[in-house]
């Protein structure tokens, strides 16, 4: 699995990109929110706690798209995914799997 932590490096550029100190340590876009109606459909997050780590499994459609050329500076692409179907487990139980 790929890390995407934020390096110090890309922490420093983000934060001066946006002219604000910022203490996020991973990418913007890379969070994923659920409410409550969505909570109630996937039984696994009703009874977990902040810190726990969770394995996904999702089934997604590429809705989206984008390439900005830029006169300046490198092109910026943004592929956006609609998750379509999810599924959750323990992470600790799924790091095992990948080292067998």
């Amino acid at each position: 699995m790929i890390n995407l932590k934020l390096s110090k490096a890309d922490k420093k550029k983000y934060s001066d990109e946006m002219k604000i100190p910022t203490d996020r340590e991973y990418p913007y876009g890379t969070r994923i929110n659920f409410e409550n109606e969505t909570i109630e459909k996937l039984p696994f997050l009703q009874n977990v706690k902040a810190g726990a780590e969770v394995e996904i499994k999702a089934i997604g459609k590429v809705m989206e798209v984008r390439i900005t050329d830029r006169e300046k500076g490198k092109n910026y692409e943004t592929v956006e995914i609609q998750i379509q179907k999810i599924e959750f487990g323990n992470a600790s139980e799924a790091e095992e799997s990948f080292n067998e």
